[in-house]
């Protein structure tokens, strides 16, 4: 029996049309995508990309589309998707202040409330509120609260700034300095090999399986700040 063909998922398909399109840097109209799709994106036909990229446009947000002429243009950069996290970012980060202050008015109700008999239903700067109600909005609030958090730290180490920069680049250049010295006692130690046994570095460096030269990662260094 011929091996079954994996399925590909519509969220795969979805993955793989994203990537084409930041991969290529390019604008195209829905006939340039039809055409190229296909090539690029294995399991994507040309019947499926018009709906694939309106889903993708519609639902979730991560391709642009504008008229142009007669045509409309399609594009989506990854810098596009950075700047929509940062704003996914401070919005839910506004959400989560909102709820914060939301959470504290109802703890301010409810330890009114713990003053007096715990009845059912009670007033406070009138107001009226149920106690169930106020416990059910409460807990409700405090799943919101947890879930935005999460989210909001998950995208807040995406972030790049100056600071998560600077402790980057110093943490290379550490290892660098570390790669340096050990570069150095090889060098003395193969110096050494070399004179005490009389064999060329070429001969010492092929019995010790190692290079002839190491290294400098001079793009490297001359890239950092």
């Amino acid at each position: 029996m011929p091996p079954k063909r994996a399925v590909v998922t519509l969220a795969e398909k979805k993955a793989r049309v994203l990537k084409f399109f930041q991969e290529e840097h390019s604008i195209y109209s829905i006939k340039d995508l039809e055409k190229l799709i296909p090539k690029k994106c294995a399991g994507v036909s040309s019947m499926l990309v018009k709906d694939i990229v309106q889903q993708l446009i519609d639902e979730d947000g991560l391709i642009s589309v504008e008229k142009c002429g007669n045509v409309n243009v399609y594009w989506c950069f990854k810098n596009q998707l950075v700047g929509k996290m940062c704003t996914e970012m401070q919005a839910m980060k506004a959400r989560s202040e909102e709820s914060q202050v939301r959470l504290q008015e109802l703890q301010a109700a409810i330890n009114s409330e713990k003053k007096h008999a715990r009845a059912a239903a009670f007033r406070s700067e009138g107001v009226s509120y149920t106690r169930a109600a106020l416990l059910t909005e409460h807990d409700e609030l405090g799943r919101q609260l947890a879930a935005l958090q999460s989210a909001y730290r998950k995208l807040e180490d995406t972030k790049w700034d100056e600071t998560k920069i600077d402790s980057y680049c110093r943490g290379v250049r550490s290892k660098l300095e570390q790669l340096d010295k050990i570069t150095d006692n090889i060098e003395v130690i193969v110096s050494f090999l070399m004179r005490r046994h009389a064999v060329s570095r070429a001969e010492l460096a092929a019995a010790l399986d190692m290079p002839e030269e190491f290294e400098e990662f001079e793009d490297l260094r001359k890239s950092l700040p």
